[in-house]
């Protein structure tokens, strides 16, 4: 490898960690990241694009520099979390 090529399982090998890939995971391990809009309360504001096959959703603070992008899209009829980002300066 060159330069700046590495994998996590390098960088954990040279702080003497020891690595686990699992390949089999269970629907019980995963935690649900989905927020109500509720939760965040009166000074959040939310977008919807909707569009055939893909859903765009904004989840934002008012000239603050916060918001949160979701884009889900519909795979074989079900809806899946194909993007998310979190902007917060």
């Amino acid at each position: 490898m060159g330069g700046g090529d590495y994998i996590p399982s390098d960088i954990a090998d040279s702080l003497g960690i020891e690595v686990k890939i699992r390949t089999k995971w269970e629907k019980d391990e995963f935690v649900l990241m989905l927020h109500s809009v509720v939760k965040y309360g009166d000074n959040y504001f939310s977008e919807l694009n909707e569009k055939e096959n893909l859903i765009e959703e904004k989840l934002y603070l008012d000239h603050s520099g916060y918001y949160e992008l979701r884009t889900f899209k519909l795979i074989n009829n079900k809806w899946f979390l194909i993007k998310y980002v979190l902007h917060n300066f």
